[in-house]
């Protein structure tokens, strides 16, 4: 274990420039990520800081792999909603995923973000492609044609009456193999109530016990869900 104090990592006790003006620095495994962050100016901007629940998830996917017995990203095919700054894409990437699709709300300025931050932070072997998508519309046809290993999201349940939409986008992208995992920060309890029971009458839903995640990077606050179609 580190000597980081508890929590050290949490974004919210963070000053303001660590979270909106300064590069967002990073490890996974072994291998250092810089991000670009930028102000929050509306509901379409809060992509531009990184949150913790991608931290959360980024760690328990690396230490996912350095468990035996464990699924590994090696080789999988991945698919992130609502990318932000790209952590868990890249994250993705780097742990050997073969094919990573980062997605992201259809506005040109925040797609542009997204892709600036992959540019920058990427080996440029790594393949990831960044493609609009709004949750709960039909999926483009880049998309549509793709069968995933994964389907990934962080921070994505804040406004109550979203949640139907990226649920149905879950359930677009999800064929009888995929693993859908979402790390949520409970931000707004009303609508992450909804959001689980939205997916438990199309999924089976399981929590992921503190044993699982990264032994630094896990509190409280978040909550992993590994959702499955059902009887799969």
């Amino acid at each position: 274990h580190s000597s980081m104090p508890e929590h050290a990592w949490a974004r919210k006790q963070k000053s303001r420039e660590e979270r909106y003006e300064q590069p967002f620095t990073f490890e996974i495994a072994k291998t250092v990520i810089t991000l670009q962050q930028g102000h929050l100016l509306d509901n379409f901007t809060c992509g531009r800081t990184v949150w913790d629940g991608a931290l959360v998830l980024a760690k328990h996917l690396e230490h996912q792999q350095n468990s035996l017995h464990n699924f590994s990203m090696v080789g999988s095919k991945v698919i992130e909603l609502g990318s932000g700054c790209g952590l868990v894409s890249v994250s993705a990437s780097i742990l050997g995923a073969s094919q990573v699709i980062s997605t992201e709300y259809p506005l040109q300025s925040t797609l542009d973000f997204l892709k600036s931050n992959l540019e920058k932070s990427c080996d440029p072997t790594f393949s990831i492609k960044v493609y609009p998508l709004a949750w709960g519309e039909d999926l483009i046809h880049e998309i549509k044609e793709q069968v995933f290993d994964f389907v990934l999201a962080s921070d994505v349940v804040y406004e109550t009456e979203l949640v139907h939409l990226l649920v149905t986008s879950i359930d677009l992208l999800m064929n009888d193999s995929t693993i859908c995992i979402v790390a949520q920060e409970s931000h707004n309890p009303d609508a992450q109530r909804v959001f689980l029971r939205l997916l438990q009458e199309k999924f089976d839903v399981y929590i992921v016990g503190s044993e699982n995640l990264h032994p630094i990077y896990q509190c409280e606050e978040v909550c992993v869900n590994y959702i499955k179609r059902k009887g799969q």
